[in-house]
């Protein structure tokens, strides 16, 4: 599972599991089964996560973006939607096998329950690498600007607005000004 440039992976998983649960949710749903609370309750797990990450954002906020400088968890978290998806493919099948006289097995039920479970423990691995991406573009543009010549300019600006005023309150407005227009230059 390579990152491809133009390639919507986690997209694709993410929707590959969202049919088998809408497939799942509407066969249940037409025998009245029992399960089809669960199901839905699986459907709504899968949408919270992937409203959560922006699975379905626009193509440059998405996921599989966000994740593109990181081949690494892409393809971590690709690997635990495809065993999400591979765990609902095997309930569908044993969901449809089951009768009156032969209920469902519990194992395709706790195999969703483990990748539902992995996915929830990638959700701090991934906030912590797409805030890792966005640190060094902070300190890239902290370093870009000269913090060295603002503050000459901005205490050449004091002295013209307010000849008068004593020194040490000049730089330390010159001082106070610096810092806030770093501030704003990180955000």
């Amino acid at each position: 599972m390579d990152v491809d440039e133009s390639s919507d992976l986690l997209y694709d998983l993410t929707q590959n599991c969202f049919d088998v649960l809408a497939g799942l949710a509407a066969q249940l749903d037409t025998r009245k089964s029992e399960y089809y609370d669960l199901i839905v309750d699986y459907h709504s797990r899968l949408s919270e996560w992937a409203a959560a990450h922006g699975v379905k954002a626009t193509r440059s906020h998405s996921l599989d973006a966000r994740l593109r400088n990181h081949p690494g968890v892409h393809n971590v978290v690709a690997r635990a939607l495809d065993f999400l998806w591979r765990c609902l493919q095997h309930l569908d099948a044993n969901l449809l096998a089951a009768s009156e006289e032969r209920p469902p097995e519990l194992k395709p039920f706790t195999s969703v329950e483990t990748a539902f479970k992995s996915l929830g423990g990638l959700s701090g691995m991934i906030h912590r690498t797409v805030q890792a991406r966005v640190k060094p573009r902070e300190h890239k543009t902290a370093t870009r600007a000269s913090p060295r010549a603002f503050s000459d300019a901005a205490l050449l600006v004091l002295q013209t607005l307010y000849p008068t005023s004593h020194q040490v309150l000049r730089e330390y407005l010159c001082n106070t000004i610096r810092d806030r227009y770093s501030v704003i230059s990180l955000t």
